[in-house]
């Protein structure tokens, strides 16, 4: 059975010595796993892009319903990221960095509400399990 990691990243994130320490020992410890990632411009590619480089094979899952009935549909990427956890996994990777909505109805610093959304989806919902990795302004 191939095994895959499913993965998700804050476009946010900027610390990509350490996801490519972890996407290297994850290749290192399972060099046949599929990364499943939702090929988000800005973060998801950019590990997809290291995985390849490692040798590693990418399934993307692009957003593929922005739009539903003529209208914006503002859950498309969660539903997204539900349908891939949805399809399991041997573990989920999160690279979760702050949140840069301008008009956030939450207060204080707090992740990215697609990764989050992604990580505690998988973990919670489906049983995968998760390890997050956080921007340091959000360990303050």
């Amino acid at each position: 059975m191939t095994r895959r990691i499913l993965i998700t990243c804050s476009r946010s994130w900027n610390d990509w010595a350490l996801a490519c320490r972890v996407l290297g020992r994850a290749h290192e410890l399972a060099p046949d796993a599929v990364l499943v990632s939702g090929h988000a411009r800005k973060g998801d590619q950019d590990l997809e892009r290291i995985w390849k480089d490692l040798g590693g094979q990418v399934e993307p899952h692009p957003v593929r319903n922005w739009y539903r009935d003529g209208r914006f549909n503002p859950r498309a990427g969660f539903e997204r990221s539900e349908a891939m956890a949805d399809l399991g996994a041997t573990a989920c990777l999160a690279f979760i960095g702050p949140c840069e909505k301008e008009d956030c109805p939450l207060h204080g610093s707090h992740g990215s509400h697609g990764a989050v959304h992604c990580a505690d989806y998988a973990e919670k919902r489906c049983g995968i399990p998760t390890r997050r990795f956080t921007d340091p302004i959000l360990r303050a």
